[in-house]
């Protein structure tokens, strides 16, 4: 069978597994989590929003840091706020605190919390998908993807 060897059907996933389990003397696995909020498909009511496409970021993890590139920006019916964090093991505002939409969620990239610095770096406490929180009025289009950066940390 192609792709088949002592690892098993999927090469790439049993070494991924080995790496992650340190079977190759302290070989660490970094992560790389990307949810993508799309207007069309998620909505933008008041109250937090797990986008269709959002991965689940695993308990223990270390987040280094990431940013948001906002391809289409983010508009709403008045001055509403987006935060950005996880469902569990951190805060709904880990990621980015609550901010009025303007510069922080138009076209472009822009650096979310933590920097990639020790200082603003947090440990998921639990296992939880990436998130956003939005308030005051409801969102009426854009698109971002925000992407995250993480080292599997030890429990």
């Amino acid at each position: 069978m192609a792709g088949s060897d002592q690892f098993g059907k999927s090469n790439y996933w049993a070494i991924l597994k080995s790496i992650r389990e340190g079977r190759f003397g302290g070989l660490g696995l970094i992560g790389h989590a990307k949810m993508t909020y799309d207007f069309v498909n998620d909505g933008g009511a008041i109250g937090l929003i797990v986008p269709k496409n959002s991965p689940i970021i695993p308990a223990n993890s270390i987040i280094l840091g990431g940013i948001t590139d906002v391809t289409t920006g983010v508009t709403s019916g008045g001055a509403a706020t987006i935060s950005l964090g996880t469902t569990a093991g951190s805060s709904a505002a880990s990621l980015k605190a609550a901010v009025i939409l303007g510069t922080e969620f138009a076209a472009g990239l822009r650096a979310v919390v933590p920097l990639f610095t020790a200082a603003t770096m947090f440990k998921m406490t639990a296992e939880g998908q990436l998130s956003m929180t939005v308030a005051a009025f409801a969102l009426t289009g854009g698109k971002f993807d925000l992407n995250v950066i993480y080292l599997i940390g030890n429990v």
